[in-house]
């Protein structure tokens, strides 16, 4: 990863250690760009945590589900 990582949901930077959602493939699943330095330079979309599940991502037994259509600040 090069540069900053921001949210696409609020717009804010991803920082290093914030619980963040990789969401892609139609699951979701739990990290941070200090486990996985590399996040945010492939195709899954990474969100802060707490906007994914403000949008109804929500956690399950055995993973992560995506609960809800996908959401645009700006619609």
């Amino acid at each position: 990863m090069t540069g900053r990582v921001f949210c696409p949901l609020c717009g804010d930077v991803i920082g290093a250690y914030e619980p963040l959602l990789v969401v892609g493939g139609g699951f979701a699943r739990r990290s941070s760009l200090t486990r996985e330095p590399m996040l945010g330079s492939g195709e899954d979309v990474i969100v802060h945590q707490a906007c994914g599940l403000e949008l109804g991502i929500s956690g399950l037994e055995g993973g992560m589900s995506a609960t809800s259509e996908p959401y645009s600040p700006d619609a």
